[in-house]
Parts: structure tokens; sequence; C-alpha cells
């Protein structure tokens, strides 16, 4: 189990001094701080895409120059995303494999990343501590797991 950052606070400041001391960073670090955690707090989820204002408009946009729908699907992905008012979910539920088709490796690609995705979920839920899971379950869930992510990503 990882240490948490308290029980090695004072080694952690000791190499913070130092580094600031090298920077030439000395002195009071408050306002820093402050603006660090300021900084952290607006940005507490990371970077985000930024997405058009017109998601539907911006679907249909890609649908026609894309070139892999023909006149009569493409009508219908406009009257869909215009005449009906479609959100960009639906449209993509229903026409997304038109607009952004994937190759077989893609898909087999994609699937492969949800599966291991999910295995190392469920990995991480038996072994932790209150699991309801029975230990000697949960050694093998985790052993079953690990054949399985090793079968995949080799």
């Amino acid at each position: 189990m990882p240490a948490s950052l308290d029980d090695n606070r004072s080694a952690r400041d000791a190499i913070l001094a130092r580094v600031r001391k090298a920077l030439g960073k000395t002195g009071d670090r408050a306002s820093a701080m402050a603006e660090a955690e300021g900084y952290i707090a607006a940005h507490r989820h990371g970077p985000r895409p930024t997405l058009p204002a017109d998601l539907p408009g911006w679907f249909v946009k890609r649908a026609t120059e894309g070139g892999n729908a023909d006149e009569e699907t493409l009508r219908t992905i406009h009257r869909v995303a215009f005449d009906e008012g479609a959100e960009a979910p639906l449209l993509k539920k229903s026409f997304g494999e038109i607009v952004f088709p994937q190759t077989e490796r893609e898909k087999k690609e994609k699937l492969r990343g949800q599966i291991a995705a999910a295995a190392r979920k469920l990995s991480a839920l038996v072994a932790e501590d209150g699991s309801p899971v029975p230990r000697q379950m949960a050694i093998r869930v985790e052993e079953t797991i690990g054949e399985l992510l090793e079968a995949i990503e080799n």
C-alpha cells in the first residue's frame, strides 16, 4: 500500500527546500502556494477539448465532407439533425459508423482496450481493503485477470 503524503512530509519538504534554493526561490511561499492552489482548483479535471457550439451542424458537416455517405443518407442525417433537432449523441449512435468509419483493426483495438480497462478495474476492486470478495476467490480472480491481460496485450 502506498505511503500517504503525511508519512513522508519531512523528506519531501527537505527536497523541495533544496530545489527552491537551487532555483533562487527562497522566502515566503504563501503567495506562490495560494496561486498554485487557485490554478489546481480551476483546472481540477485537466485540459478538456473544445467542442463546436453547434455539434449537430459539425456532425452534418463531417458527414458531408467525409464522402462515406450517399446522398439519401446525407439527406436523412440533415433532416434528423436540423428538422427533428436530434442531439449529437443520437446522431453519432444512428450514423456514427457512416460518418466515422473504423477499420476492423481499429474496432478490435478499441474493444481490446475496453476489456483491459474493465479487467484492471475489477482487479483493483476485488483487492481493495474491505472488499466483500473472499480472499482466496480474490486471488483466483486476480490470477485469471492477469492471464487475460497477458493474452490480450501480447
